[in-house]
């Protein structure tokens, strides 16, 4: 099972998949302190407004740390698919 796991970054994957878990209170506080003392501190140190990425990945973590987001969908990959916008918060 394990054989091609560094081939695919699964490294921390799997270290995750064998710690003790973490409770919920626990996980959102931490969370939340990470959210404040990276994410947010970043954007006032640097006064940002907002930030921009490559796909729809940020808007997880901006949701965890209770920052709005808008995900702009554009482009396609074949013909049958349409440019969408997707507005999330």
């Amino acid at each position: 099972m394990f054989k091609r796991q560094s081939e695919y970054g699964q490294d921390l994957f799997i270290a995750s998949e064998i710690t003790n878990d973490i409770p919920p209170i626990e996980a959102l506080e931490m969370m939340e302190q990470l959210s404040k003392n990276g994410f947010e501190k970043l954007m006032k140190e640097t006064e940002l407004d907002a930030l921009a990425t490559m796909g729809s990945d940020a808007a997880t973590v901006l949701a965890i740390g209770g920052y709005p987001a808008i995900t702009v969908l554009a482009g396609y990959a074949t013909r049958e698919c349409h440019l969408k916008c997707v507005l999330e918060d």
